[in-house]
């Protein structure tokens, strides 16, 4: 537990290599201690994992479950690497196997959850959550996902229910469901521009720049208030710019600082910190089954669309409906791709139709 939270310390610490070194001393006296122990074998994977050891990592949890060595927990992780081995039908087998060994289990309910909305399966999706409110209606991940369903389908309709369903059991909710305030326009958007950080419980830069600033920009760019939006943009660079931002959250800071850079009109800076998030995604060992570097292709579609790189932008949107279930109804309301707008290659892209599954 020591290894995973100074881990998670780490991650949201830009720079934090004390957090780091705690992690692998803490990880290899856990193994030292008992090394069949199921939580000690998803930290030894999950550190393979993190030092770009993709193969490694896999094979320590398959040894561990040709042993015997089972556990909701690494059975999880097992799904989702046969997923990224395109082998989803193996996948979906064996989350189905974790179900029914713990059918109550919220991180169960919730992983399968996830998994029904990668394949966009959208209905099944839906019950995973409702099963997850169900057990805890004040735990917000199965709010969130019904939020998340109706994001990644433009069904802003869906994400004012699940939010408004959601406040008569937590009164004071996190961001991990406030954010998608900003998704869901009208009143709700105007109840998030009074949130403070405070209410949103920010608690690290990552929570600063995505939740709050950047949400907030997103926000006035929906509601064509370019001024508004720079003042947070602004906010993004001045919290990032020439700080040390090495470490696991390395790549995703990097994106939002591009960004930001791009909707400022400092271009060549928005092309320089795209290109540093990429390499420390590489380096990080974060990468696609081609080999590309796994960056949210939903923000560099936004960076290029505001360098002028229409073309460009369309072609990793088509990327990204290849590794996450959006929908073009959904991409057609998200603020970072407003620039686009009216460009012939995206009005293009919105006439298309949509994959039914994802292709693994």
């Amino acid at each position: 537990m020591l290894a995973m939270v100074s881990y998670g310390r780490a991650e949201t610490v830009p720079g934090d290599t004390v957090s780091m070194n705690r992690t692998y001393v803490a990880a290899r006296r856990a193994e030292s201690l008992n090394p069949r122990d199921p939580l000690v074998v998803e930290v030894r994977s999950g550190m393979a994992f993190f030092n770009g050891e993709r193969a490694r990592s896999r094979e320590i949890l398959n040894d561990a479950i040709r042993s015997g060595i089972v556990s909701p927990e690494i059975l999880l992780t097992h799904a989702w690497d046969l997923r990224d081995l395109n082998q989803s039908d193996s996948s979906r087998a064996v989350m189905e196997r974790v179900l029914k060994l713990n059918p109550r289990f919220p991180r169960v309910i919730d992983a399968a959850a996830q998994m029904a909305e990668e394949d966009r399966d959208w209905p099944r999706a839906k019950t995973h959550a409702r099963t997850l409110i169900s057990v805890d209606p004040t735990d917000e991940r199965g709010w969130s996902i019904l939020a998340d369903i109706g994001r990644l389908t433009g069904d802003t309709v869906a994400i004012r229910r699940a939010i408004d369903e959601a406040l008569r059991y937590i009164p004071a909710p996190s961001n991990l469901l406030f954010t998608f305030m900003v998704y869901a326009g009208g009143d709700m958007g105007l109840r998030f521009e009074r949130l403070n950080p405070d209410q949103l419980r920010i608690e690290t830069l990552y929570d600063s720049v995505s939740t709050y600033y950047d949400n907030k920009a997103d926000l006035f760019v929906a509601r064509q208030e370019p001024r508004r939006a720079k003042i947070y943009y602004d906010s993004i660079i001045g919290k990032l710019e020439g700080r040390t931002l090495s470490g696991p959250g390395e790549s995703a800071l990097r994106l939002y600082l591009a960004h930001a850079y791009s909707a400022m009109g400092r271009n060549a800076d928005a092309v320089r910190e795209l290109e540093r998030a990429r390499s420390a995604s590489k380096a990080a060992g974060r990468v696609n089954a081609d080999g590309s570097p796994r960056v949210d292709r939903r923000i560099v579609a936004g960076i290029l669309g505001n360098i002028g790189q229409p073309d460009a932008a369309v072609h990793e949107l088509r990327l990204l409906m290849n590794e996450r279930p959006w929908t073009r109804r959904g991409l057609a309301v998200v603020s970072k791709l407003q620039s686009l707008r009216g460009t012939p290659a995206f009005e293009a892209f919105l006439r298309e139709s949509d994959p039914v599954t994802l292709a693994r």
